[in-house]
């Protein structure tokens, strides 16, 4: 059986097999940078590629693609399988289990809560960092359990699929942290609090000598060539005011 699985050519080389499943096989140290780089996505794709084995060992019917996706709520029947592999067992599979299942839903559940106080807040950004990190402290002790199994296989290359998964962390990531350090209204530079301050005073002035035209347009007699003359030259000044403003406007919006 063991000389089978050892020789065989198709099988990657990053899968073993102690009951004839191909769980994941990859370095601790590995696949904690994996993670933290990809900002957790690779997690995803542990998840994914050891449902596929549990699959190929249970027979059931179903989608690693969905149960990777949704982990939260199939992480505890994925750990029954993997540890049901484990040669010697100190606790019962199920306790064990239990507990790491449990870890892993409660630090999502905490995740989420950062992830939506966050926002721009430089150090929840952080924090959202760390906890998603360590969300996958159970899935790291799972796989130094699974490193164990008997005669393992050589730690597989990188494949295009974590590739993929791992840019696509690191991209998420890098939008992330340069979301946070964008200043919000609070936040404004001098620079900018000067030119927000500029668009307010001529938006006030143009307001006021909009709306004192508006009144001398109904009471002005357009037989007094005087008074016809002085409200143009006003209309004219307060049109002057609502470019500077627009152009005020640009210039702010052009510095964020």
């Amino acid at each position: 059986m063991q000389a089978k699985i050892l020789t065989a050519s198709k099988q990657p080389s990053h899968e073993v097999s102690d009951v004839g499943v191909p769980y994941l096989r990859i370095s601790v140290l590995r696949l904690v940078v994996l993670i933290a780089i990809s900002l957790g996505f690779y997690g995803m794709y542990w998840f994914y590629k050891n449902w596929q084995a549990a699959r190929t060992i249970s027979g059931e019917k179903l989608s690693p693609f969905w149960r990777a996706l949704l982990s939260i709520f199939w992480i505890w029947p994925l750990f029954i399988h993997m540890y049901k592999a484990l040669p010697a067992k100190k606790l019962p599979c199920l306790q064990r289990s239990g507990v790491m299942a449990s870890y892993y839903i409660f630090l999502n559940l905490a995740t989420g809560v950062v992830s939506y106080l966050s926002g721009t807040n430089v150090l929840l950004n952080i924090l959202l960092f760390v906890l998603t990190v360590a969300c996958f402290m159970p899935v790291i002790y799972v796989q130094h359990k699974m490193n164990r199994l008997p005669k393992p296989l050589p730690v597989h290359k990188t494949t295009k699929g974590e590739i993929a998964v791992i840019a696509i962390g690191i991209l998420i990531a890098i939008v992330m942290f340069w979301a946070a350090f964008l200043p919000d209204d609070g936040q404004l530079t001098p620079d900018q609090q000067t030119l927000h301050a500029n668009v307010d005073d001529l938006t006030k002035q143009y307001d006021k000598c909009s709306i004192n035209l508006a009144r001398r347009q109904e009471t002005i007699d357009p037989s007094d060539q005087a008074a016809v003359a002085a409200f143009i030259a006003d209309q004219v000044k307060c049109d002057a005011v609502r470019i500077q403003q627009n152009k005020a406007v640009d210039e702010f919006n052009g510095s964020l």
